[in-house]
């Protein structure tokens, strides 16, 4: 069977690919980091997911030179939850 000269060749079909993993993951992480530690409304989370898996590059460099500080706040978050007496 041989392939249409219209389908994609592998090269393609990797680095699409490739994008939408990126996309999930920074969106999943900026929904989670703006759910969490900002406190936003989900509609607002979802947009700032969207937006941020969108354009994930830029995403990646503000994440890189920010890395440090939202370790710290991810690490307060967790130790304020662990602190905090069960409802």
């Amino acid at each position: 069977m041989e392939l249409s000269p219209l389908s994609p060749s592998l090269g393609e079909v990797l680095f699409t690919m490739a994008n939408w993993v990126a996309f999930l993951l920074v969106a999943v992480a900026s929904y989670r980091r703006s759910r969490c530690l900002s406190g936003y409304p989900v509609w607002k989370s979802l947009v700032i997911g969207v937006v941020a898996g969108a354009w994930w590059p830029l995403w990646l460099i503000v994440w890189f030179v920010n890395r440090d500080r939202i370790a710290w706040e991810w690490r307060e978050y967790r130790r304020e939850r662990t602190l905090s007496p069960a409802a």
